[in-house]
């Protein structure tokens, strides 16, 4: 389902549709609940990659690990700090990437 679907099926425009789902004051609240009850009928959900896109923030942020394989899965270091950015990131709205670039044990 796209913001155009919605739109036909609300009778509105697809900025509307925008405006009312990033909660914008200045729509009236009749169309407001005319919209929210076909994005809920339809189960809509906004896609997170075309909001990226559009707003130019994909709200992702990298974890560069370089260290070889064996020393990722037997230092204890490395679990809480993968788990402590997971953490961080998740509270704030962002996402984790986690890149393990491989190298030769020393």
């Amino acid at each position: 389902m796209t913001l155009e679907e919605i739109a036909r099926l609300a009778g509105v425009s697809r900025s509307t549709v925008s405006r009312v789902i990033n909660d914008d004051p200045n729509v009236n609240d009749t169309t407001r609940e005319r919209v929210w009850q076909v994005v809920k009928a339809n189960d809509f959900h906004p896609n997170t990659a075309a909001r990226a896109l559009a707003g130019r923030r994909s709200r992702v942020i990298g974890l560069v690990i370089p260290q070889a394989l064996n020393a990722i899965f037997a230092d204890p270091y490395f679990p809480l700090l993968i788990q402590g950015s997971a953490a961080a990131c998740d509270e704030r709205g962002y996402y984790l990437m986690l890149s393990l670039v491989l190298r030769q044990a020393d």
